[in-house]
């Protein structure tokens, strides 16, 4: 390798990790690989970077050697015709594309292009142009290898921010979405807060201090039998009845039959 290919093979990878380092795919990105392209490429005299669009023409978004603003309404087509780059003369540009490009031109007319198409998943999501103003078949075999590493480095620094910026968008998404949990599970808190707030609390401490047997003779009374009743049902004397009754009143705090039956059906007996 002599001089001038190694000084090339540096610059080639400075520009390789300058692409893959980029953080957005933005018309300044564009145009900074373009700047670079150019001076990798030492028959490139000018250039331009068109994009797909939605309405499946490729704009111009970067340019060097032509006024941008003079190219803003200008567009193509693009058939992949399954080549990683090749070389168009000036008989072969695109008509309308070569009229746009003359007249938004510092220079004198295209006579060849370096095409290189930026392909992702088998389709052509950008392509970059390399021109000459001063002969066709301009470009070298070297100069076209030199292309497909650029255009293959593009695609994969440009499907690279996308993946980023899809993971970014992402925990944005999660993030936003167990911020809204967060605030409906704050509300819910707030409104359970406030029900036990109201619950009368004392009332269910003295409900579970209650024995089995008082919570057993205080349904049957709730139920509306009589001591006698209950002393039957339950094989137990009547007196025994009414102590079981007595503990009932003395621990539920209630001194009257009507609030004992009242505070009965309350707590579900």
């Amino acid at each position: 390798m002599d001089k001038k290919e190694k000084q090339l093979m540096i610059q080639l990878i400075e520009f390789l990790r300058g692409t893959l380092n980029a953080d957005d795919v933005s018309p300044d990105f564009f145009q900074t690989v373009l700047i670079k392209a150019i001076d990798l490429i030492p028959e490139a005299q000018a250039g331009a970077v068109t994009v797909a669009q939605d309405d499946g023409l490729y704009h111009f978004v970067a340019t060097s050697g032509f006024d941008l603003k003079g190219l803003s309404k200008a567009s193509h087509s693009f058939t992949d015709n399954k080549k990683k780059a090749f070389v168009v003369n000036k008989a072969d540009l695109d008509k309308k594309t070569a009229k746009a490009l003359s007249k938004a031109s510092t220079s004198k007319a295209v006579k060849s292009a370096l095409v290189l198409p930026v392909k992702i998943t088998g389709k052509v999501v950008a392509v970059l142009n390399l021109y000459n103003f001063e002969e066709e078949n301009a470009f070298s075999k070297e100069s076209l290898n030199i292309g497909e590493v650029i255009a293959v480095s593009l695609a994969i620094a440009i499907k690279q921010i996308e993946m980023v910026n899809e993971l970014r968008d992402a925990r944005t998404s999660i993030k936003q979405e167990i911020e809204i949990i967060a605030q409906e599970a704050a509300i819910y808190a707030r409104s359970l807060t406030s029900r036990v707030e109201k619950l009368d609390l004392a009332k269910y401490d003295r409900k579970n201090a209650l024995s089995k047997r008082q919570e057993q003779i205080l349904g049957f009374l709730a139920q509306g039998k009589s001591v006698a009743q209950i002393s039957d049902i339950l094989d137990l004397r009547r007196q025994t009845v009414r102590n079981y009754l007595s503990g009932v009143y003395k621990t539920v705090g209630i001194s009257t039959r009507k609030e004992l039956l009242e505070w009965a059906r309350d707590n579900d007996y």
